[in-house]
């Protein structure tokens, strides 16, 4: 797996090192655009979940989520 620069780092709440690097950065603007503007939200969220939910495609997994203006709870601009 190809890893680039840090853009990011925050601890989740099991103490774990989450890293933004550069490569999952330019997925997020190639596919994802409507998130760019929420870069700190998202570091936040992963650091400071307001919930988790399990993932169904692995079964250790935790999803954080948290209510951010603008967005649904799918991560979607309000309004799309």
């Amino acid at each position: 797996m190809e890893t680039g620069d840090a853009i990011a780092e925050v601890e989740n709440p099991e103490g774990r090192l989450v890293r933004l690097d550069t490569v999952a950065w330019n997925h997020v603007v190639e596919e994802h655009l409507e998130l760019v503007p929420f870069l700190e939200e998202t570091m936040l969220t992963i650091q400071q979940p307001e919930h988790r939910a399990g993932c169904a495609t692995r079964s250790r997994a935790l999803l954080p989520t948290r209510r951010t203006a603008g967005l649904d709870p799918r991560g979607y601009r309000a309004g799309r």
